[in-house]
């Protein structure tokens, strides 16, 4: 299968990828390509820092907009750290959590925070 390939040292502009407004340059570009049924590969070379906060921007809410089985297939990782793998894998389990049931994890953060 044919990829596109999304370079995101290219889209960010640099080695850190930390804020949700880059996350939201790649979500926009990732959304496009699902969109058509274009299948990805996301190449994280030289990149040196991801976080979870750029990553549920990029990655997190294409599970609002798409079937997990359509972003399993289509979007493949490449050039990334394994830690930085793990962090990719545990905002997908987030996500994933998150837009099967948003009302419940709404309120569950409430509660939380009410505890405090």
């Amino acid at each position: 299968m044919k990829r596109i390939a999304i370079d995101i040292f290219n889209i960010v502009g640099g080695q850190l990828c930390f804020s949700s407004d880059d996350g939201e340059k790649v979500y926009k570009l990732l959304k496009k390509a699902l969109d058509v049924g274009e299948a990805i590969i996301i190449s994280f070379r030289k990149i040196n820092v991801i976080t979870p906060t750029f990553l549920n921007s990029a990655i997190g809410q294409l599970y609002r907009d798409f079937p997990e089985t359509v972003i399993e297939e289509k979007i493949q990782f490449a050039d990334i750290e394994p830690d930085d793998l793990k962090i990719v894998n545990k905002v997908k389990s987030t996500a994933k959590l998150f837009y099967e049931n948003p009302e419940r994890m709404e309120q569950s953060i409430r509660e939380i925070l009410e505890e405090d």
